[in-house]
């Protein structure tokens, strides 16, 4: 039996980096038959979004690039992230966390059978009274708190609540991927097009990483003027 590194060859499509409201290409690299570029998202703004694109170019620095036809994908957060962290601080009452479903609201006082939460704490014991089968909450720095998933990469946390500033109830989305797979013969292979490479867009501020995992043959290597040839990365 192979190893899993044995049947898939990663690659550094994007090195990570802080996008605010702006796109970020990584680098052009041969095509295999099946290629799957993965984001892993770290600390954003609430409500930022980051779509994915897989581009194709003729080489490794293409004067000619196009888009992929369908090869994109768009997270939004606060939706399906991976874990959540939460400020909240004097909170106005009747202001409400809801977290896959479940309404938490501020009060003047802690109710665990009316999900009332005066605290950051008052809050981890609702999460892990109430939704203790899929979720876990617990402290973070002064005022925060983390939910994350009881089996974290099978668990996705959506946060629908109030947003209230000055620190009050804030959704910090924390950690997040997102992924577009992209076969070989989606490429336009006709016209020379061999080389793909992921484009990151953000709107809002987003920290973001991607590596490309690729199974298959690659596809022919690209021979120059030079008598030089591009190599499948080993």
């Amino acid at each position: 039996m192979n190893r899993l590194f044995e049947e898939f060859k990663p690659s550094i499509a994007l090195m990570p980096q802080s996008l605010a409201s702006t796109n970020k290409t990584g680098n052009y690299m041969l095509a295999a038959k099946r290629n799957v570029f993965v984001v892993n998202i770290g600390t954003t703004t609430d409500a930022a979004t980051i779509a994915l694109q897989v581009l194709q170019g003729t080489s490794v620095v293409p004067a000619a690039t196009k888009d992929v036809t369908g090869a994109t994908c768009t997270a939004t957060m606060c939706t399906n992230i991976s874990k959540l962290d939460i400020e909240t601080n004097a909170a106005t009452n009747a202001k409400v966390a809801i977290i896959n479903g479940v309404t938490y609201t501020k009060a003047a006082a802690y109710s665990y059978a009316n999900k009332e939460f005066v605290t950051p704490a008052d809050l981890i014991l609702l999460i892990n009274g109430w939704q203790v089968d899929t979720l876990y909450a617990y402290a973070g720095a002064a005022n925060h708190l983390f939910v994350t998933g009881r089996n974290p990469g099978f668990t996705a946390i959506t946060y629908t609540g109030d947003t209230e500033g000055a620190g009050k109830l804030i959704p910090l989305p924390y950690e997040s991927f997102a992924w577009v797979d992209v076969d070989a013969g989606a490429l336009d292979l006709a016209g020379g097009y061999k080389y793909i490479a992921l484009k990151v867009t953000t709107v809002g501020t987003a920290i973001c990483g991607g590596i490309l995992l690729q199974t298959g043959e690659y596809l022919p290597v690209t021979t120059y003027a030079a008598g030089t040839k591009v190599q499948p990365n080993l």
